[in-house]
């Protein structure tokens, strides 16, 4: 027999109907005699009961070949008692299989339309496949949905994926969509877990999650939420739990956050550099001197024999320790003391204002003490950084690194010809070589309708102690110091402009500045840092340009509202530092980014803001947009409008400016208003935010001051709060609206 082909049936032991007769499935036959092969292949489906269970194939086929099984496959599902969909209908449990005999392989896959319920847990399989080779599993998959009763997901079942490869004997569990609810009277959130077995041991295990205590609330009165974290690594030995919340515990009148909370350890014991506490706290008796409550950012560190603690006030604010009127003013930055085995380490920085007025003996003596840093620690030279400065502008300072640094003020003009601000000096000591640098600095010279500026112009001179020298055993020597920034004005009728650069090589620092007015026509103003090397160290080029004009001719927009500056801005590699942005609200800087005005004259303030709300960022990029508006003819009243965005990561949109008011004009102005505002959309935080500040505001001889401030957050977290205080020098400063404490 050379062939063969054929149809028939075959019942299946144990799968009957619902009337409990027998199944049978149809199926087709080939034989062929060349390659000894017989093909079974069902060609309709067949369905029953086995037991209480249900079961269907849907498809079978297998060859046999040489007498042996040679290759099969087969799909069907099963419904298993107590296995129902969502809406309590029967569910079925859909399966596939397939052999072949090259390599012995078996594979079996699973997946359900339904869930189980085993009691109170409800769970499924989404998909479950097994590789069997050799008579041993290789490898398994699958994805698995539960459902635990008082937790839930809001995006649906909680679902948890599972791994297995033969080769390490390695199992790997991981959770995704997480899970939500209470355990008894604890809330619990688990947002994240992932578990790593080899070879019967556990290997890696990560998980991080939210827990609510019961009764343990912010100062908002919510649930406080804790936010939890664990790692395992059993390369390392290493262990590290996590605990911490941005909402604050009222302890009476005091709120106290832990944001952070680290354990870590290994089998050396406690790990340094990752065991730590982090927080803030807040009490009534810490004040600035604005009266405003200040909080203290706590850190505390545990050290293999010993510990550190730093208390530090945010950067920009100062605790008020010692108010003596008219004697003297302490105020605290930062603190920190510590001890790792047998030395202590003590760190201070705040600043000492003396308030003591005496006829000619107060002009001698120092007006402020600043201290940026002065740590002490046992077996290594101290740290230190302070400046003291005098009322007529004299400072004097040092460093541990650069050595000592002194500014003596000059203001000396001659004739309107040439004037000198002052002289910068600074000295220090290298090995046996002591090094003075001595630089002018605002150094102009006038000729006629130009003006030329030199800053950084001086000279350096080298004392060195040697054999041999040129003044016996000491050895001197002076170089030129090439000027740091060059600047030039013109003022010829018709025509004024100027232009300024800026060299710092040392930094990889560059700026420069055009300011130009043409009588009847329009004025430009320019003003651009560069720099050569980004903050990570590597080479690149950070660019920031800002170019704005007015218009002689306002274009008129209606209702009396004129058209009359355009600007723009654009940074590459550059960020926006929006503390320092809003900070600029109350000091004026804005006017420094919106349309300034002589900008020669004040460029080195410009430069230094620019720099500062600006930083140097690798792949991040700013564009940016201004506006000039004015109403009436002359003007009373003005606004300069800009909107900048940052990306790529993160996206912020700044929308900043400054209106001005003046009446009845601006050249005889019994009230004159100047209000700086600041609105900050940021992504990542989720967070929008408002702040303004009145400026250079008075009525007749009365000066007013005001600020407000408005945070919006949509996060995880919804708040809402805004604060909003004027005052005048009679009233001082009082709140109209305040946040909660």
């Amino acid at each position: 027999m050379t062939a063969a082909t054929g149809a028939g049936a075959i019942g299946i032991p144990g799968l009957e109907d619902r009337e409990g007769q027998p199944v049978f499935i149809a199926f087709d036959y080939n034989y062929s005699q060349a390659n000894q092969r017989h093909s079974f292949q069902t060609n309709t489906s067949g369905a029953g009961q086995i037991g209480d269970f249900s079961f269907e194939i849907t498809n079978l086929a297998v060859v046999v070949q040489n007498g042996q099984v040679h290759s099969a496959a087969g799909t069907g599902s099963l419904g298993i008692p107590g296995f129902e969909d969502a809406g309590g209908q029967p569910a079925r449990l859909a399966f596939s299989y397939a052999y072949d005999i090259v390599g012995n392989q078996h594979s079996f896959g699973l997946a359900s339309t339904g869930t189980f319920f085993l009691g109170d847990l409800e769970f499924g399989v989404e998909a479950l496949n097994l590789r069997v080779g050799g008579g041993q599993v290789q490898s398994a998959s699958g994805s698995f949905t539960f459902v635990i009763p008082n937790l839930t997901n809001a995006s649906g079942p909680a679902r948890l994926s599972y791994s297995y490869v033969a080769a390490g004997d390695q199992h790997q569990f991981s959770l995704t969509g997480g899970i939500s609810g209470e355990i008894g009277p604890v809330g619990v959130e688990l947002t994240a877990l992932s578990i790593a077995v080899a070879q019967g041991n556990l290997q890696d295990f990560t998980g991080a999650g939210s827990v609510e205590l019961p009764g343990l609330t912010d100062g908002d009165g919510d649930p406080l939420t804790i936010a939890v974290a664990y790692t395992y690594d059993s390369a390392h030995d290493y262990h590290r739990f996590s605990a911490g919340s941005n909402a604050s515990l009222q302890l009476g009148s005091v709120s106290v956050s832990i944001t952070q909370l680290v354990l870590a350890f290994d089998r050396n014991g406690f790990r340094e550099e990752d065991t730590l506490i982090a927080g803030e706290i807040r009490v009534p008796a810490f004040v600035n001197q604005q009266g405003a409550m200040v909080p203290i950012a706590i850190c505390i560190q545990i050290l293999a024999d010993g510990f550190l603690i730093v208390a530090q006030v945010p950067e920009g604010g100062s605790l008020t320790v010692l108010d003596i009127e008219d004697v003297v003013l302490l105020e605290m930055e930062r603190l920190e003391l510590g001890k790792d085995g047998p030395n202590w380490r003590f760190g201070i920085a705040g600043e000492l204002t003396n308030r003591i007025e005496l006829p000619v003996v107060s002009q001698y003596l120092p007006r402020t003490l600043d201290v940026n840093d002065f740590t002490f620690d046992d077996g290594a030279s101290p740290t230190f950084d302070f400046s003291l400065a005098w009322p007529d502008g004299l400072s004097i300072g040092a460093n541990h690194t650069e050595g000592l640094n002194a500014f003596i003020p000059i203001d000396m003009d001659l004739g309107g010809v040439a004037a000198l601000d002052g002289i910068q000096l600074s000295g220090n000591i290298q090995g046996n070589a002591l090094h003075i640098d001595m630089a002018f600095v605002g150094a102009a010279l006038k000729l006629g309708p130009v003006v030329g500026v030199v800053d950084g112009l001086g000279f350096t001179l080298n004392i060195e102690r040697v054999d041999g020298g040129n003044l016996g055993m000491l050895d001197l020597g002076m170089e030129i110091k090439p000027p740091t920034g060059i600047g030039l004005s013109l003022d010829a009728g018709g025509f004024r402009g100027g232009g300024y650069l800026m060299f710092d090589p040392d930094n990889a620092r560059y700026a420069g500045a055009l300011e130009l007015t043409f009588a009847g026509s329009f004025s430009l103003t320019a003003i651009g840092l560069l720099t050569t090397r980004l903050p990570d160290g590597g080479e690149g080029i950070s660019l920031l340009v800002i170019i704005s004009t007015q218009f002689p001719s306002p274009i008129p927009l209606g209702f009396n509202f004129w058209f009359t500056g355009i600007g723009g801005m654009i940074g590459l590699h550059r960020s926006v530092n929006t503390d320092a942005l809003r900070a600029g609200v109350k000091s004026g800087t804005l006017d420094h980014i919106l349309f300034p005005e002589n900008v020669i004259a004040n460029i080195s303030r410009i430069i230094s803001d620019l720099r500062e709300i600006f930083p140097p960022v690798r792949d991040q990029f700013i564009i940016g947009v201004m506006a000039k508006i004015t109403w009436n003819v002359p003007p009373i009243l003005s606004v300069e409008l800009g909107l900048m965005v940052e990306f790529a990561d993160p996206v912020r949109i700044a929308i900043l400016g400054v209106m001005k008011a003046a009446l009845p004009t601006a050249e005889a102005a019994l009230v004159q208003l100047q209000v700086n505002f600041l609105g900050i959309i940021d992504f990542e935080k989720q967070m929008l935010s408002f702040d303004a500040s009145l400026f250079n505001s008075r009525i007749l001889f009365i000066t007013l001051e005001g600020d407000m401030a408005l945070r919006l957050s949509w996060g995880r977290k919804r708040t809402f709060c805004c604060r909003w205080e004027a005052s005048t020098p009679t009233t001082g400063r009082r709140p109209i609206w305040a946040c909660p404490a």
